[in-house]
């Protein structure tokens, strides 16, 4: 019954390191182009067919073979539920472009630095998680970019890992010794959790290390049934499964850090418990792996910032400065009350009030800045929000499914289910003693909320012989539809209909069927307001022959959006940052020479008509908002009269 399951994981495990291999070989002798990334592709999938063709009989499988399976009429409805919702998010992923501030700021901004420099090395930048921030996500992305010529594929890698963590989470249940039906609900109970909808049509990268730790979870388990010394190669095998799964969840975010750990320690005790010194082999073999996916990240990171893990500073820093008990409570009630926004301001007003009170009795402020990253606390109410929504049904449910599983003395006996449990409560305890509070740790905590989805189908299913699951499942799929039909900058449908959940704001109707894919770039906060400048900045710089263009950015830049509009005008160029002032500066090219610089202001960065970089002087020729273009000195002349029309 695992089989083609087990296959799926190894085969995207596989495919995850080759991605990794490929990229960094390519990127030592900056071949990253069509044609290296063809050649790679082509030549893998050839030696793939070759060790097929040499296969004298059928491949064995890692389990028996499974019989086909004959699924009851309410089965068929989950399912064909779950296919639609999944086709759904596929197609929005295709069809709208990526648009969050990430995406623009760091995500894609990335991607297009190293297309321009055909490799994956730091260079100087305006906005250091473009650098240090974990890369494997937007390795994956740029292979789809790089192959396909645009961005059209962008958002599948999200979609695909949500269809890969389903696929895991019901081998998850499986291993933990849930039945079919179970595993289905486990299924609807993941393919559900708003925050995951939302993600899976977008390029952020939660849902992307959700599914290497499901993976991981699933290599985890499954080693630890081989008891017999008869599965050494298997054994093997799944260790290979664990380091390379491991590798890559530390390679896409570093949350993984913390989400695996609670993991690690259960497989290395359990793996000493029962081989003593022979696991040590085990345990050196997944930590080789996982090391050498993630050498070339560690390396370029040390040689710009010292350390191989690097985390910022200042309001870049997310890791608490205090960790005492006082600190845990304030963070574990703060991260439970992203999921518990009602649409009722009142309602929101007095659960805000009696949190600030309980705060008031453990002795730490609700804003304390050494374990808030960013903004004032409040309840926010229910929305469409990739970066802030939460999953109030979802928490709910898991607190009932956990509940069951602890006190129903038939379901707390199965030791492996009760494991399983008690290690992924220990990931949300390390998330909320680790990690500062912030507005948009709810989709941080995606990976917990899917790894809990075999427990509460377990649960569930068990409960009153299943009859109340199936009114859950059912319930769930009915309470996903907001989420899935009105994303708030991807919206299926005009998002007036639930103007209730949100501010009303008539520039917000428009969807992805009626708004440009240009439109839909700046379809996300402040960035509405760039698009004008931008496009008419472009403008201005393509009546002109100049191919080396500064890009002077604030803090946190909507940097992509200018990359995707001269990219749309077909002529060469090249955008590179100037005058940076981290340390990145240090990795600046020192002969790139801008012939124009587009800078944009903070909001409380003051005018000033002249830039000075390194020997030439820079005049400003063209303005608005707060975008201005800046000419070099001595090419100003020439270009005066064709941008006169643009003032």
């Amino acid at each position: 019954m695992h089989n083609w399951r087990f296959s799926f994981i190894i085969s995207a495990t596989i495919w995850g390191v080759v991605v990794t291999i490929t990229t960094e070989l390519l990127s030592v002798f900056k071949q990253i182009t069509f044609v290296g990334l063809a050649a790679t592709w082509t030549g893998f999938l050839l030696l793939s067919i070759i060790i097929l063709l040499k296969q004298k009989s059928r491949p064995t499988c890692l389990l028996a073979a499974s019989k086909p399976l004959s699924f009851s009429a309410q089965e068929r409805v989950a399912i064909g539920i779950i296919i639609a919702f999944i086709l759904i998010i596929g197609i929005i992923a295709i069809i709208a472009p990526p648009s969050t501030w990430d995406s623009m700021a760091y995500h894609m901004a990335r991607i297009a630095h190293w297309i321009q420099n055909q490799s994956v090395n730091h260079y100087s930048t305006c906005y250091l998680p473009q650098l240090y921030q974990m890369p494997w996500a937007e390795f994956a992305i740029m292979h789809f970019q790089v192959l396909s010529g645009g961005d059209i594929f962008a958002n599948c890698v999200q979609w695909l890992s949500m269809v890969g963590s389903l696929i895991g989470v019901s081998l998850i249940a499986s291993l933990l010794g849930a039945n079919r039906r179970a595993q289905i609900i486990s299924i609807v109970f993941a393919a559900t959790i708003p925050m995951g909808i939302l993600q899976g049509s977008s390029t952020q990268n939660d849902y992307v290390v959700t599914f290497w730790l499901v993976c991981f979870a699933s290599f985890s388990l499954r080693w630890l049934t081989l008891n017999s010394d008869s599965f050494l190669n298997k054994k093997i095998l799944f260790s290979l499964g664990m380091g390379g799964s491991l590798g890559l969840a530390l390679l896409t975010k570093g949350t993984a850090y913390i989400y695996a750990a609670p993991f690690i320690f259960w497989a290395s005790f359990l793996m000493f418990k029962r081989m003593r010194v022979r696991a040590v082999r085990y345990g050196l073999l997944v930590a080789t792996v996982a090391l050498i996916i993630n050498v070339g990240h560690y390396s370029r990171n040390i040689a710009l910032f010292d350390t191989p893990i690097y985390g910022g500073s200042g309001q870049e820093n997310n890791t608490n400065r205090v960790h005492n008990l006082s600190a845990f409570m304030s963070n574990a009630i703060r991260n439970i009350s992203l999921h518990i926004g009602t649409p009722f301001r009142g309602l929101n007003a007095k659960i805000d009030q009696q949190i600030r009170k309980i705060h008031d009795v453990i002795g730490i402020s609700v804003d304390d800045s050494r374990t808030t990253s960013w903004g004032n606390f409040r309840i926010h109410r229910t929305n469409t929000d990739e970066d802030c929504a939460g999953n109030p049904v979802h928490l709910m449910l898991i607190a009932v499914g956990y509940l069951i599983c602890l006190f129903w003395k038939k379901l707390r006996s199965q030791s492996h289910l009760m494991s399983y449990l008690l290690i992924v409560m220990a990931t949300l305890v390390l998330f909320c003693l680790l990690l500062k509070w912030q507005p948009w740790n709810s989709r941080l905590q995606l990976p917990f909320f899917v790894l809990s989805s075999p427990v509460v189908g377990f649960a569930l299913e068990r409960f009153r012989q299943g009859r109340f699951a199936s009114v859950v499942a059912l319930g769930l799929c009915v309470s996903a539809l907001p989420w899935l039909c009105f994303n708030e900058t991807r919206a299926l449908l005009p998002k007036s209909l639930v103007s209730a959940m949100r501010e009303p704001n008539q520039n917000r109707y428009e969807t992805i069927w009626t708004s440009s894919r240009t439109d839909q770039y700046f379809n996300n906060g402040f960035s509405r307001a760039l698009k004008e400048p931008y496009l008419e900045a472009i403008k201005v710089l393509n009546t002109t022959e100049f191919f080396d263009i500064g890009l002077l950015l604030p803090f946190d830049p909507w940097e992509y959006q200018l990359w995707i509009i001269m990219q749309a005008k077909a002529r060469p160029f090249r955008f590179e940052h100037v005058l940076v002032s981290n340390i990145s500066r240090k990795l600046e090219d020192d002969n790139f020479i801008p012939s124009a610089i587009i800078r944009v202001r903070a909001e409380n960065e003051a005018e000033n008509g002249e830039l000075q970089f390194k020997q030439y002087k820079y005049l400003r020729q063209w303005s608005k908002g707060l975008l201005d273009v800046f000419v070099r000195d001595d090419l100003r002349t020439s270009t005066i009269s064709q941008t006169e029309k643009f003032r």
